[in-house]
């Protein structure tokens, strides 16, 4: 059903002259396919090619390659790729790739491999070994004659005596406290906490470790994706703008929203300023509505009320909002709310101040977009594309970056690739994070294998390759926990890959 709207969708795009990123890509392919001079042209212009992180390549990238070195028969290309550190198959990357240019190209071909580590202790490396060779799927299985053994060669720690630790917790709760208590006794004792890392598959497995770290005071450093119509402040703008529209279609059609909009913090209302308020409507005989309440100073005078001014504030920025409505443009709308009604002056307030202003100037920027592509976008019809863009699961993304100095790092398994910590808390490791989900398609909706261009991928493979590069992230100290209940009391189960592990050390002499 989904690729029958591709069309529909590629005339919608071409009607309103855009495109994706994904054009960008496709559109230099069918050009080299059509204009065969255009080919030629960059063919003589680019003799030399170095590709870094070959295995990462998707079947577009790798296909607008393969077309600028066809000229030669034995061009001059460097690749340089790791077939274990292949994480990225959601993105479409292709691990045959890199099969695939060995045999292309097999008879001029120098294979050389690297087999000194300059990062991790021997120790790290043949546990990680231990785990990673239970992948069939390796040019070690396809390529006679290699043998990827690695030796450890960092001067530091190479033959450090520090095993890797797994540790089995009773709950999350505890897995959690215990962590968070580490890193604070290496806090104590003085160790750079940017040299310590903790690792995980999906960002809510440190939610509560962000919390515990808060609370103790410990710097730390993440980034992470955020939909910013999600966070309250933007949820009390959201309702508020609900409020102005509904006013503006029919007058008091608002009122069910107007007392939950006086809690909102930059309105700078009391609380018992409202509960007084209550008080005296309840009290009233006469129907007296809230909206008639506020732009009443004589009673609000008598009710002695502890912030009367702000109350009046917010009757008057009502009042003038409605009245603008139809004389300002939506994007001038948005901008007065902002400046006018205290949210602009309180979010300054904060400590975040820097990643608040980075959230409203977003917003700000949809808008203006949107009013961009529809020049009569009103407040009724902005209301409507967020409606739907909550139904749909749609969002306004914001990288959300935590820096502090000599703060621990935290990440997950895909962004810590090419990272290297002295310490490294591989966390949460069991099976419902780690492993891939069975029958469960982690797209909302199955695509077929010719559009992923991953179709050759074994699902288990590819999260055990994401666990390797996780262990490999260390350089001495490497942490790996579990739990065995959840916080409710179910039952968990360890990843396979921590099975794999114990199985390999119980071997060992």
């Amino acid at each position: 059903v989904a690729a029958k709207l591709v069309p529909r969708y590629l005339r919608l795009m071409n009607i309103a002259r855009r495109y994706d990123f994904d054009d960008m890509i496709l559109w230099v392919l069918r050009a080299f396919e059509e204009h065969e001079a255009l080919l030629r042209t960059y063919q003589e212009r680019y003799l030399y090619f170095l590709v870094d992180e070959y295995q990462d390549t998707n079947g577009a990238q790798n296909n607008i390659l393969q077309k600028l070195i066809a000229y030669w028969n034995n061009p001059n290309i460097f690749i340089v790729g790791d077939d274990d550190q292949s994480i990225y198959e959601f993105q479409g990357a292709r691990l045959k790739n890199l099969t695939d240019f060995y045999h292309d190209y097999q008879k001029d071909l120098t294979l050389v491999l690297l087999k000194d580590n300059y990062r991790s202790s021997q120790h790290i490396l043949d546990s990680s070994r231990f785990v990673i060779d239970h992948n069939q799927n390796r040019i070690v299985s396809t390529l006679e004659g290699v043998e990827k053994v690695l030796n450890a060669q960092n001067q530091a720690f190479a033959q450090s005596n520090v095993l890797p630790h797994i540790v089995e917790y009773e709950n999350r709760a505890q897995e959690e406290a215990d962590l968070v208590h580490q890193i604070e006794q290496l806090q104590k004792e003085g160790f750079p906490l940017e040299e310590t890392a903790i690792i995980y598959a999906r960002h809510r497995q440190v939610r509560n470790i962000i919390n515990l770290l808060e609370k103790k005071g410990i710097p730390y450093n993440t980034k992470r994706q955020v939909n910013i119509l999600d966070l309250p402040e933007m949820l009390n703008l959201r309702m508020l703008l609900e409020y102005i529209n509904a006013e503006h279609l029919q007058p008091y059609s608002g009122e069910h929203l107007l007392f939950k909009i006086m809690h909102i913090d930059f309105l700078g209302i009391s609380v018992m300023d409202l509960a007084k308020m209550s008080f005296h409507l309840a009290r009233r005989e006469e129907n007296i509505r809230w909206r008639d309440l506020i732009n009443r100073p004589k009673i609000l005078q008598h009710l002695r009320l502890d912030r009367e001014e702000a109350i009046l504030r917010f009757a008057q920025l009502i009042n003038h909002l409605l009245r603008d409505y139809k004389n300002f443009t939506l994007p001038q709308l948005i901008e007065r709310i902002f400046n006018h009604s205290g949210l602009l002056q309180h979010l300054l307030q904060k400590e975040d101040r820097n990643w608040q202003l980075q959230v409203i100037n977003t917003f700000f920027n949809f808008v203006q977009k949107e009013t961009d592509k529809q020049p009569r976008l009103d407040l009724k019809k902005l209301l409507e594309i967020f409606a739907n863009m909550d139904a749909n699961r749609l969002s306004i993304g914001l990288q959300k970056i935590i820096h502090a100095k000599n703060g621990v790092n935290l990440v997950t398994a895909h962004s810590s690739k090419g990272l290297e910590f002295q310490r490294v808390f591989l966390i949460d490791t069991v099976k419902d994070q780690w492993e891939p989900a069975k029958g469960i398609n982690s797209r909302r909706f199955a695509l077929p294998d010719t559009l992923t261009l991953s179709g050759e991928e074994d699902a288990m493979e590819a999260r055990r390759r994401l666990f390797y590069v996780a262990m490999t992230r260390a350089k001495e100290v490497l942490h790996i926990s579990y739990s065995k209940k959840d916080k409710a009391g179910k039952s968990l189960q360890r990843a396979l890959y921590v099975d794999e592990l114990l199985t390999a050390t119980q071997r060992q002499p």
